[in-house]
């Protein structure tokens, strides 16, 4: 999700007053990639102190990816793509039958 939002402001930069024009794309990358780099400290930490055992923690980490590949396919276009800063228009069933009245 936050690396489509990078994508989407790909040419957005800030103009400090210290450090004159800022390209802050790889500051946002970073930003992106933190909680991804915090998941894989904290499973390697509990490996390590024999918490956890490795085979759990890897297979923790493939149901997660999976699971969160999933739903981001489900809402959002692929990362890369020219709209990936927006979500998908999903239109419902049930939601167009209850504006019309039906139930």
């Amino acid at each position: 999700y936050l690396l489509g939002k990078v994508n989407g402001m790909r040419s957005k930069s800030l103009k400090l007053r210290l450090l004159g024009q800022f390209d802050c794309t790889n500051v946002f990358i970073l930003l992106a990639l933190s909680p991804l780099a915090l998941a894989f400290w904290i499973s390697a930490s509990r490996a390590r102190e024999n918490d956890h055992h490795p085979a759990d923690v890897v297979g923790g980490a493939v149901i997660g990816a999976a699971w969160a590949s999933f739903w981001y396919g489900r809402y959002y276009p692929w990362i890369w793509s020219e709209g990936s800063a927006s979500p998908r228009h999903v239109d419902s069933v049930s939601s167009s039958s209850h504006e019309n009245g039906e139930d």
